[in-house]
This record gives structure tokens, C-alpha cells and sequence, in this order.
């Protein structure tokens, strides 16, 4: 080999190496950009979440509210109403002070599952 030659070669595997350097790049950041693509979309699915649980609670909230004012005797439905807005949905102070208050002014006793969800919405809680 003569040395036109060893420089021809050098520059081609010089030139390859570059090649493939500038491919791997490439990739890279595709996949980057890729990820940051994937984060946005969960970022997005998080704030449509929160606001459908926002939704729900406030839903059902008004139902319970509705159920107090207008249907007091129906004991069953606010039970299984207040449960899933106290337990599954950790609903907020407000409706616990009126959820108590309802109980007390019809007579009924506090349901089972009460005294954990009232502490955690509450704090302590005295019955």
C-alpha cells in the first residue's frame, strides 16, 4: 500500500467514524425528543385527572347536599353517597361539618368508616 492509498483509507474511516457519530446523534435525540413528547402528554393526562376528580367531587357533593335538603329519610343513598365522597374521593372539611350536623338533626348514628375519614379530614375529631 502506498501511503495516497493509507491516507484515503484513513480519511474514509475518519469520515465513517463521523458518519456514524452524527447517526447515533440523530437517534439520540429523536428518543429525547420522544421522551420529552411522552412527558408532556403524561403532564397533560395528570391536569385532566385532577380536574375530572375535581369534577366528581363536586358532583357528588351536590348530590349529597341535595339528598340533606330535599330527601333527608333516604338514609341509604346518603350513606353510600357520603362514604364514596369521604372514603374514595377524600372529600374536604366543608361537607364534613355539614355531614355531621344532618346526622345529628335526623338522629342517625355515624356510619362505620366515619371516625378514620374524619380524622384524616379534620384532624382529631371529637363525636
Amino acid at each position: 500500500m502506498t501511503v495516497g492509498e493509507y491516507v484515503i483509507a484513513i480519511l474514509g474511516i475518519i469520515v465513517g467514524g463521523v458518519g456514524l457519530w452524527k447517526f447515533f446523534e440523530f437517534l439520540i435525540a429523536r428518543q429525547d425528543a420522544k421522551k420529552a413528547q411522552k412527558n408532556e402528554v403524561l403532564k397533560r393526562l395528570d391536569k385532566i385527572e385532577d380536574k375530572l376528580e375535581k369534577a366528581e367531587r363536586d358532583s357528588c357533593r351536590s348530590q349529597m347536599i341535595q339528598l340533606m335538603t330535599f330527601f333527608p329519610d333516604d338514609r341509604s343513598e346518603l350513606m353510600r353517597l357520603s362514604q364514596h365522597y369521604f372514603v374514595d374521593l377524600h372529600g374536604n372539611w366543608y361537607m364534613t361539618t355539614l355531614f355531621r350536623k344532618h346526622m345529628k338533626k335526623h338522629d342517625m348514628e355515624l356510619p362505620d368508616w366515619w371516625p378514620t375519614t374524619a380524622q384524616r379530614t379534620l384532624g382529631e375529631i371529637q363525636r
